[in-house]
């Protein structure tokens, strides 16, 4: 009989290593940045924006007696809160097996995960180009309007619109090409904002990774006086103080006269409302709020309610009721590139 070779050989046990690779990001930057508000008491909530009044600066003549009276009305804006849910099961059988890098419990293993599976959800939904929804008993639910939309002008929902003298301005918006877009074209966008603010402000930009990729190239070409557009520009280098063998090349923040701003990758921007899924605007596309002006409203904060053991294994429900506020879109700076 000639000799065994392992390749011949019967019975082997199979060789798992003990661990379970995941390889996606769980930061959700939105929404964990900013501000937690006071429960809301109804699914549609509503407050007030306003403007300061603009007047004239003419003297006023000695002796005249006050006629003429003004005052300052705001004007309401409007908010819809929803429910989002991640639902997890494993069977009998399945809680009693053991799996290479799960340590305990497979019913606690999938609780964890579906925690920040739920907080992608509701980072998708804040950062998304989606309109307000009110619950039909049929095929619409419950929605919140998400970040881009409340800087849209076309809404969906013309019951919660809002006011036209707090759109967000079109020179706040740009929405052409990546390759297109140069530091003129942001200038441009802050300098909008100012004027709505009648001052410098501090905003924070949560953008797909190849426009934040464009921003670091502010620093790889500079416009000359020609006008726009990579022919129009000029190739220069940067390189900041540190390890001479170490190339960085990021910006994470830009100071302007028209504010400073602060850059974070993000990659759940605009995605597919259904699915979940990137879209073409997800990696291309990025917004910068001011984080005072906006907030997050939790009717019920994520939670795990676990349902009631019948016998064929454990279930739970993982779910949150939220709402985005945004308390004036007037200075919002949507970059909305698909292409």
């Amino acid at each position: 009989m000639p000799a065994l070779h392992e390749i011949n050989a019967v019975a082997k046990p199979d060789s798992w290593a003990d661990l379970i690779a995941v390889v996606e990001s769980d930061k959700t930057p939105f929404t964990s940045m900013i501000n937690k508000r006071k429960k809301a008491n109804q699914v549609v909530h509503r407050w007030q924006c306003k403007k300061f009044a603009n007047t004239g600066f003419n003297g006023v003549l000695d002796g005249k007696d006050a006629t003429d009276f003004n005052s300052n009305q705001g004007e309401e804006l409007t908010g819809v809160a929803q429910k989002v849910w991640y639902n997890i099961g494993v069977s009998d059988f399945m809680e009693e097996v053991e799996v290479a890098g799960v340590k305990g419990s497979h019913f606690n293993s999938q609780i964890a995960e579906g925690v920040k599976v739920l907080a992608r959800s509701i980072e998708k939904r804040a950062l998304s180009n989606e309109d307000v929804s009110r619950d039909d008993g049929t095929s619409s639910a419950n929605e919140t309007r998400g970040l881009f939309k409340w800087s849209d002008s076309s809404f969906v929902s013309a019951a919660y619109e809002v006011p036209s003298n707090f759109q967000t301005p079109t020179a706040n918006k740009y929405a052409s090409t990546l390759a297109n877009f140069f530091e003129n074209d942001f200038k441009d966008q802050g300098q909008s904002a100012y004027k709505e603010r009648k001052g410098p402000g501090k905003m924070d930009g949560y953008l797909g990774i190849e426009l934040k990729s464009r921003f670091t190239e502010f620093t790889s070409y500079q416009l000359d006086a020609t006008g726009s557009g990579i022919a129009n520009t000029v190739p220069v280098r940067r390189f900041q103080k540190g390890d001479g063998r170490v190339l960085t090349s990021v910006v994470d923040r830009l100071v302007l006269d028209s504010g400073t701003y602060d850059l974070h990758t993000s990659s759940f921007v605009r995605c597919d409302p259904a699915t979940g899924n990137d879209t073409a605007y997800t990696h291309k596309s990025g917004i910068f709020v001011d984080l005072d002006m906006v907030g997050l409203a939790y009717t019920r904060m994520p939670r795990v309610k676990k349902l009631e053991y019948q016998g064929g294994g454990h279930k739970a429900i993982i779910d949150a009721i939220f709402m985005l506020m945004c308390d004036n879109p007037l200075t919002l700076l949507p970059i909305s590139v698909n292409s």
